[in-house]
């Protein structure tokens, strides 16, 4: 009887200890602190940014990425194929995403609504039968043909000139080399 005892601690000890090992949770100091340079705006700080937005493209971008909660790299990939207007739903494949997995995400109806009357103000989507034509192309693009996605350090510097625009700009905290985090 003690053995058995002793077998299963023993078993229980190894469990823990594979357990522990196979983790993917990385145990570093840079991470520990992470939490403390995590900002948030208020609803007061968004309505005031989202009113400093002057171009309605830019505007129409942040408030995607905003209402989606996806990240910089997952939304310049989004393609027109990727957006199920009529249920208002954005597919993230699986090669697209930081994890590796699929996602789906909603949009509130408005901002699709929205975001059709774009499309076809700029002739990409029918008037009537609201089809798309090109439907590998980007939503949103630098140039004029939409093949070519914007890169996430554009949609970085538009967000950063406009926090700006609205005073938003406020340093919290110092990274690893003593910089400002913003």
């Amino acid at each position: 009887m003690k053995r058995m005892a002793e077998f299963g601690t023993k078993k229980r000890e190894f469990e823990g200890a594979k357990r522990r090992s196979s983790s993917n949770v990385k145990s570093s100091g840079k991470y520990e602190r992470f939490g403390d340079t995590i900002r948030y705006l208020t609803w007061e700080e968004w309505l005031r940014f989202l009113d400093s937005i002057d171009n309605y493209r830019h505007k129409l971008m942040l408030r995607m990425i905003y209402e989606l909660g996806c990240r910089v790299g997952e939304f310049v990939r989004i393609q027109l194929e990727h957006i199920d207007f009529k249920r208002g739903r954005v597919f993230s494949p699986k090669e697209n995403t930081k994890t590796g997995r699929r996602r789906v995400s909603r949009l509130p109806m408005g901002l699709v609504n929205e975001l059709k009357s774009w499309l076809k103000q700029d002739r990409r989507m029918s008037i009537r039968e609201e089809r798309i034509a090109r439907q590998r192309e980007y939503i949103f693009s630098p140039w004029s043909d939409f093949k070519i996605p914007y890169t996430e350090n554009r949609i970085l510097q538009i967000f950063r000139r406009y926090a700006a625009k609205a005073g938003l700009q406020r340093a919290y905290g110092k990274d690893s080399m003593g910089l400002a985090v913003e």
